[in-house]
């Protein structure tokens, strides 16, 4: 698998991009479900049924993972065991120390253990990180691989598709609080290289004067840096 990636708004109307989007692509539903999106992107390219994204959350609140999602969204760990759950696929996961942060006074009790030294976060929602670190636990207890550090592209041998984050702000270049928040996206495989699948493509339109412009800035986003959280089918 080539490392290049082929941004949705630099090849929107290519017929590779209309393919894929065709087939893989979900658009957000609310806000904070762009981690549901990518959920549902990543499990078609699987050949997987999907459930709606209400049916998504009602799959976590069984399991005590639900809490204040629609406030705070889904972490990766989150995520992670929904898509395990889901796909019955072999999965491992790379988490950022910067992601641990957000544990917040919960970062003590992680079932995770890590040499690096994480500073906690202030002003973490304990209902929410609870929920993450109950996510962890069950991914440890299912067998799942996760490592901790800063991994590129590069670092995920794979020919199936990655759920990764991104800032928002350094993803669009967009520099509003709403904004400075972590996005999931889910890259396909294709022969020619690693291609965007964005569940807030269309929904920014709706929300933000000359979105466009903020698309092209996601076309330009140097994936050669790009150092985030990644779900990997392996």
């Amino acid at each position: 698998m080539k490392h290049r990636v082929i941004s949705q708004a630099s090849r929107f109307d290519t017929s590779l991009r209309q393919s894929v989007r065709n087939t893989c692509h979900f658009d957000q539903t609310y806000d904070w479900s762009c981690g549901l999106s990518a959920a549902q992107s990543a499990l078609r390219f699987l050949g997987r049924d999907l459930p709606p994204s209400d049916k998504l959350i009602e799959i976590l609140r069984s399991y005590g993972l639900s809490d204040a999602l629609e406030d705070e969204g889904l972490s990766t760990p989150h995520l992670a065991f929904l898509l395990r759950r889901l796909s019955f696929a072999s999965i491992n996961i790379a988490l950022r120390p910067d992601s641990l942060a957000e544990l917040g006074g919960q970062l003590f009790r992680s079932p995770l253990r890590f040499t690096q030294r994480i500073k906690p976060r202030r002003q973490v929602n304990p209902f929410w990180s609870k929920g993450m670190n109950r996510a962890l636990s069950l991914l440890l207890a299912d067998g799942v691989r996760i490592r901790i550090g800063y991994f590129g592209l590069k670092d995920m041998s794979t020919t199936k598709p990655i759920v990764v984050s991104v800032s928002c702000a350094e993803y669009y270049e967009i520099n509003v609080p709403l904004y400075l928040e972590t996005h999931f996206l889910t890259l396909v495989p294709t022969i020619a290289g690693w291609l965007v699948c964005d569940g807030y493509e269309l929904k920014g339109y709706e929300e933000m004067e000359n979105w466009h412009h903020h698309l092209n800035s996601a076309a330009r986003y140097d994936w050669t840096r790009w150092r985030g959280d990644a779900i990997v089918f392996s």
